[in-house]
């Protein structure tokens, strides 16, 4: 019996560590391919309008707590837009690029290429985590960068 107790201990210590090293996460990550459009407001109704479409559509906003947010899948590229809040065409407040597209001053969204992967870092104490975001197709990377090899 304590034989039987003593193996039984002895698989589950064994397989802890592998469940711990399942839940850690990936050192890839898939990149988001959504653009958040937000507002910050009472108001009874806010849209978006761009250029993605060639301004045919108003886009509603969701509305919690007076905070007014959308997210869309657009192509990449660099779009003209505007809000609409409560029927007024305005500047994104949170955006500070503006561009001319018809002779009419817009907000600029720009949208990046999320088909690509890419790398980011960030500092953590002493050390410097480099993650990989494999792109919306969701490869992972050829190689290695040079520059992160010892």
């Amino acid at each position: 019996m304590r034989y039987a107790v003593f193996f039984t201990m002895l698989m589950l210590f064994s397989v802890l560590p592998l469940v711990a090293i399942e839940a850690e996460s990936s050192p890839v990550r898939q990149r988001d391919s959504m653009i958040e459009f937000t507002w910050e407001g009472a108001a009874s109704t806010v849209e978006v309008s761009g250029e993605w479409d060639d301004w045919a559509s108003r886009n509603n906003l969701s509305e919690m707590n007076n905070v007014w947010t959308i997210s869309m899948n657009l192509d990449p590229g660099m779009y003209c837009y505007k809000l609409i809040i409560d029927f007024e065409w305005l500047f994104d407040p949170n955006q500070s690029y503006r561009g001319y597209c018809g002779g009419v001053e817009s907000s600029i969204v720009r949208v990046p290429d999320y088909s690509q992967p890419m790398f980011t870092h960030h500092m953590n104490e002493d050390t410097l985590p480099v993650l990989w975001h494999a792109g919306s197709t969701g490869e992972g990377p050829l190689e290695t960068p040079s520059a992160l090899t010892a």
